[in-house]
């Protein structure tokens, strides 16, 4: 009967273990997921201002031609 409880008592250890582990792997795809949620909205304003400095820059030349 002592030996069952000790298996018992193993079995719970592993078990709360391996939701521990289970637990941090779901933290950090969390983290990695908003990480790049992040990026992602970092990377459109960049490229919303590179396309509006294109913009403004294709603007200019063509101002700079019809004075020419």
């Amino acid at each position: 009967n002592m030996f069952f409880q000790w298996v018992l008592v193993q079995m719970v250890g592993a078990i709360t273990i391996i939701l521990i582990l289970l637990l941090e792997a779901v933290i950090v795809l969390f983290l990695l997921m908003f990480t790049c949620l992040d990026a992602l909205q970092l990377q459109k304003l960049f490229y919303m201002e590179f396309f509006n400095c294109k913009i403004k820059f294709e603007e200019l030349t063509l101002l700079l031609a019809l004075k020419l």
